[in-house]
Parts: C-alpha cells; structure tokens; sequence
C-alpha cells in the first residue's frame, strides 16, 4: 500500500489477472477503487469480494466488520460505520465488532460517549485486551482526560511487553505526556 491507488490498482489488476478470486488483492483492488471515487468499479469489486467471501464460508458479521475495515481504510467513513453496525447487529456480543466500531466513533466521527460505551462494554467482555484498552485510552485523550489516557496505553504496552505498535497511534505516549505537561503548566 503506497497509497497511490492509480499504480496500486494497475499492480493488482495484475495479480487479479493471475489469481482472480483472491480475496485479499480484491480487497485491495476495491479499496484503491473507493478511494479514486470510482463508484462503479468500487461497486463491482465489493460486489465480487462479498461472492468471493461468501463462496469461502465467512462469517456474515466477519464480512460486514471487513466491510467497515475496507471502507475505513478507503476514508470512506459513513459506509465504514454501516458495515460495523450491520455487523454489530449481527453479533451483537461480539467484542471485536464492538472494538472496530467503537475506534471509528471516537478517532473519527466525533461520537466519543457512544464509542466510549461500545469499548467499556467490550472490555468487560474481554478484560485486558491491549487493544481494547488503547482505543478506550484514545477515547480519553480525545475528551481530553490525558491522565487516563496514558494510564490505559501504559497497561496496554506492559500486556503487549513492549511488542508490536501499541503505541503507534495518531495520539502516541509523547503526544499524551505533552498535553499532561502543558495541562499542568497552565494550573500552576
């Protein structure tokens, strides 16, 4: 992903042309379509990849939840958010789905509460997922409760042991710390 879809799209129509139902260069290939605003060829690559999924036997919430996958990835946020609800309606206990959602509403959308909602719950489902706890942890830093906000992303990275890209969001530790220590000047 270059993010040039023009040189994207011709490099996976080639591999469509070699592997023709897979679902991960269809994927691919639609999401460069979306965000071309090319609607009717993004239309017959969502078309084909929900065939493709459904011939292989995924989940209809796992299909709806990729669904908001494709389309976040695409910006495309109002259809990002109908699949993640589509797929919530579908698996309604599903932590996950409630995690994806929840992360569209808070980073995106500006429907922080409703997304603060839909973490907490999905935490009490599955307690301690590093995941989970970062994306409540950006809920608190977009209401500006930066103290918490930190404490969540420290309990996710001590889970996670330092691994992977817990704190690799667009609102990392230093960005956090930042805003605790300008918070605390401005008291003083």
């Amino acid at each position: 992903n270059t993010g040039d879809h023009k040189k994207e799209s011709k490099i996976y129509e080639t591999g469509l042309s070699i592997f023709p139902d897979n679902d991960w260069l269809i994927y691919n290939q639609a999401k460069c379509a979306i965000s071309l605003g090319d609607t009717a060829k993004s239309s017959e690559l969502v078309n084909k990849l929900v065939a493709v999924c459904k011939e292989k036997g995924y989940p209809a919430e796992g299909l709806e939840s990729g669904l908001g996958d494709l389309y976040l990835e695409a910006k495309s946020l109002i259809k990002s958010e109908e699949h993640y609800r589509r797929a919530l309606e579908l698996k309604p206990e599903s932590p996950d789905v409630m995690r994806s959602l929840a992360y569209l509403l808070i980073n995106y959308n500006n429907k922080v509460d409703e997304g603060m909602k839909l973490i907490n719950r999905a935490l009490e489902l599955s307690p301690g997922n590093p995941i989970y706890l970062r994306t409540l942890g950006l809920g608190y830093y977009k209401q500006g409760k930066y103290e918490e906000a930190l404490s969540k992303y420290k309990v996710a990275w001590d889970i996670n042991n330092g691994y992977g890209d817990t704190l690799k969001w667009p609102y990392d530790k230093r960005h956090i710390e930042f805003n605790i220590n300008a918070r605390r000047m401005n008291f003083e």
